[in-house]
């Protein structure tokens, strides 16, 4: 390519202006970060004050701290005559922090680009072979899906649902107890599943039992705790894994025996792929970030999604609690994986009633954001029996099983159809019919 092209290649591909404004905006609110770290890349800045800074913000972010003024001129001090003036210049550049938003989207899909195009180049002058046109042909692939969005016709659909159908089913993923998936029929890529009961009706624990069924498969699991640390998770994981009881692993009063079935499970746990993160203040676009990283991931679980706090400023906590449920779907569409949130009941809910959709907590939305929703509540508390029902399957049957729930041990264990007891709560609603409404 000659030195005319590459830099019309550069004036077309490379705006100074919005990477001076997306380094104002995390400079002016380090918040900003949350939005846009787990997309942007310092390697898609051209200016390199800019890809400096931000190296330097995200490393910051990830250690909990923030990159201010004070600091950024610290980092650049030796790269510019005039550092100050610099910085000053980008934080000039932003008109806000929402519309430099926008330049960050520019800013990648401009690097994206400028990758295409140099890979090209090197194509064309080249004797590299065929590793080199797969890779071209994967940048290729990414940039077309990113102009094009996600629109597809009629054709393309029927055609990638077809050859779907002649292949076992992929992109999702099963809890592990087969009363349950038999109703669900899987939990597919994409889809937000709502598991809600009153406190203490176990859903931590049923949730974490899904965790790990999914992580034997060898699918990665992250576990989102936002009330308990991921050492008391961990007590809770080992004693359900080894049928230790709990009391003993807290009170460290554990005789041999104890010992012997706490080792064997660590064993068998240590490389399962399990992720615990139990920051409180996790957001959609920390989670965002860490998935984007994970290998292999499978399936997110939040624990639970009412105690996380949006980004944004709403009127109301039902607005607020919509707008993540939201937000949290357009992420499971996103990254293609299934997520699930455990959510609180209303008050007027007892322990032993078997809930209704009207029951959810905080926001009506998250029925509607919801592609499948199951409940958990007490049918008889001295056996241990709960009851498990699929109240919103957009994609199966609803109804309900009963599971037996052994406390001390932190776990759920299957009960078959003859076993149940529904004489003692609300007996099941039964649908065949596959739910057909929104």
């Amino acid at each position: 390519m000659a030195s005319d092209d590459k830099e019309l290649l550069y004036a077309i591909s490379y705006n100074q202006n919005a990477e001076l404004s997306v380094t104002g905006a995390y400079l002016i609110d380090p918040h900003y970060l949350n939005r846009v770290a787990g997309t942007l890349q310092a390697e898609d800045f051209m200016n390199p004050l800019c890809a400096k800074l931000y190296t330097a913000a995200t490393k910051a972010f990830r250690e909990g701290k923030i990159l201010d003024p004070v600091m950024a001129r610290d980092v650049i001090l030796h790269d510019t005559p005039d550092p100050d003036a610099f910085l000053v210049n980008c934080m000039n550049m932003c008109p806000s922090v929402s519309a430099a938003e926008d330049h960050a989207e520019y800013i990648h899909a401009q690097a994206k680009e400028r990758r295409l195009r140099s890979r090209i180049d090197e194509a064309l002058t080249s004797q590299s072979g065929d590793g080199l046109a797969v890779e071209i042909a994967g940048i290729c692939q990414d940039y077309i899906s990113g102009k094009l969005g996600r629109s597809h016709t009629m054709a393309q659909t029927l055609n990638k649902l077809m050859d779907s159908l002649s292949a076992p089913p992929a992109n999702r993923v099963e809890t592990g107890f087969t009363r349950v998936d038999a109703l669900l029929k899987g939990i597919r890529a994409g889809n937000l599943v709502i598991v809600a009961a009153r406190p203490a009706a176990g859903k931590s624990i049923w949730a974490q039992c899904v965790a790990m069924n999914v992580a034997r498969t060898g699918k990665s699991v992250l576990l989102y705790s936002l009330e308990m640390s991921d050492e008391e998770l961990g007590e809770r994981i080992i004693a359900g894994a080894s049928g230790v009881q709990l009391d003993k692993i807290t009170d460290h009063t554990l005789d041999e025996q104890a010992w012997k079935r706490l080792s064997e499970a660590c064993q068998y746990l240590y490389d399962l792929p399990l992720i615990i993160n139990d920051d409180p203040g996790v957001t959609t676009s920390k989670i965002r970030a860490e998935a984007r990283t994970t290998k292999n991931l499978g399936l997110i679980i939040i624990d639970f999604m009412t105690l996380m706090k949006s980004e944004g400023k709403y009127d109301s906590r039902n607005l607020e609690v919509g707008a993540i449920s939201r937000e949290l779907k357009l992420l499971a569409m996103e990254l293609n994986i299934p997520i699930i949130v455990l959510s609180q009941l209303n008050r007027s809910v007892s322990d032993t009633d078997r809930p209704t959709l009207a029951a959810l907590r905080d926001s009506g939305e998250l029925e509607q954001n919801a592609n499948k929703v199951i409940f958990l509540w007490n049918i008889d508390v001295e056996q241990g029996i709960k009851g498990v029902a699929v109240a919103k399957n957009r994609q199966g049957r609803c109804g309900a099983v009963q599971m037996r729930f052994i406390g001390d041990q932190m776990r759920f264990v299957e009960m078959r159809a003859d076993e149940e007891v529904w004489s003692k709560t609300t007996p099941p609603r039964r649908r065949g019919k596959w739910e057909d409404d929104d």
